[in-house]
């Protein structure tokens, strides 16, 4: 299989609530949160349980403009703050 049909099959295209593009894992669901994770380079989709404050892990993402930044300081708009997802 090929990247770009791994990518096809296993991702979708949304934008997020501020309006920035991003690559996501096809379990994302509307109101997921897209953040960095301390110590990482790469966005995650993450989901809570309700109002217990605990979430799952969905997966990586690619959110165009902010993949392998060097600090969290520079994804102020994305992670610092959460990108909630919007599905179009």
């Amino acid at each position: 299989m090929s990247a770009v049909e791994w990518v096809l099959t296993k991702c979708k295209l949304i934008f997020s609530a501020r309006g920035i593009l991003a690559l996501v894992p096809k379990a994302a669901q509307q109101y997921d949160t897209i953040v960095q994770l301390a110590g990482t380079k790469m966005p995650y989709v993450v989901c809570s349980f309700g109002d217990s404050g605990l979430c799952y892990l969905v997966g990586p993402c690619y959110v165009y403009g902010i993949v392998h930044c060097p600090s969290i300081e520079h994804d102020i708009e994305v992670s610092r703050c959460g990108g909630v997802i919007c599905l179009v």
